[in-house]
């Protein structure tokens, strides 16, 4: 089997310790986990946070210009001449990412970002309280779009740490989770 891009970032989770099993408490095998196009899980998109960016120099990332204060953002994706196709990894085996996005801040990912169907409400919505528990807040709103007005719906948790919300929709129609650590970077053990 030949190593790809994304085979080594889904190793690199693997071997910094964050547990490849998904949240829904089903343990995984590790060689399937290493495997390209394996399912991340939750725990597993957590790891990313904190991780230095020199750690994913395989990982195929198309990063964004930095802005004036540094931060960046970088999607696991590949770029074919002019076109950028987004390439992450599955959520589990039932949940397909439209996209995977890393908020790079100085060499350190500060936050993770992943976008989905929203048809994956409920499973989505069932791995954030299995992980965090209870929402620490929800709020709903009505929200103008370019087609007309829609209702909004923002869940945040916090846990261990970190604080994750889910937004549902987006303005492109898709149900957003980000992660974050709650203050600063969670603390990652020396290689």
């Amino acid at each position: 089997m030949t190593a790809t891009p994304l085979s080594a970032l889904i190793a690199f989770i693997a071997l910094a310790g964050a547990p490849a099993a998904q949240t829904t408490g089903q343990s995984q095998d590790p060689g399937a986990v290493l495997a390209a196009q394996s399912p991340l899980g939750l725990t597993g998109v957590e790891a990313l946070v904190g991780i230095p960016m020199s750690s994913l120099a395989a990982a195929p990332l198309v990063c964004a210009d930095p802005a004036p204060d540094g931060a960046k953002a970088c999607r696991v994706a590949r770029r074919y001449g002019d076109y950028l196709i987004d390439s992450p990894p599955p959520l589990t085996d039932k949940v397909r990412l439209k996209r995977l996005t890393l908020f790079v801040r100085g060499q350190s990912v500060e936050a993770v970002s992943l976008e989905t169907s929203p048809d994956n409400f409920h499973a989505l919505l069932g791995l954030l309280k299995a992980r965090f528990g209870p929402p620490a807040s929800s709020h709903s709103a009505r929200i103008q779009f370019a087609h007309g007005a829609a209702p909004r719906l923002t869940m945040t948790w916090r846990a261990g740490g970190l604080r994750a919300s889910l937004t549902d929709p987006t303005p492109f129609g898709a149900l957003s989770v980000r992660i974050t650590a709650s203050h600063g970077l969670p603390k990652r053990p020396a290689a």
